[in-house]
């Protein structure tokens, strides 16, 4: 993503003043008044294509991507050790 977008997205992306942006495990979590709901933002800038209910929510599937990501990571790493 071009800075020119991502400062483009960050200006649409405006949190709520009683819904203050939270951070978890690198990621930004966000109200979207837009879609109503919770999103987060990746490192990269990328902001989810789902929303979620609560800042709680946002984070559990924050969790979910993190367990996926370290699940996948450790499965190549066996599969290395094992060739």
């Amino acid at each position: 993503m071009s800075a020119t977008a991502a400062a483009a997205l960050r200006r649409r992306v405006a949190t709520d003043a009683s819904r203050p942006a939270q951070e978890h495990r690198g990621f930004e979590i966000l109200y979207v008044p837009e879609v109503s709901g919770w999103q987060f933002r990746a490192p990269d800038e990328t902001l989810s294509p789902d929303s979620y209910r609560s800042a709680f929510l946002a984070r559990k599937a924050i969790d979910a991507i993190a367990e996926a990501t370290a699940t996948a990571t450790t499965r190549a790493a066996s599969a290395k050790k094992t060739s």
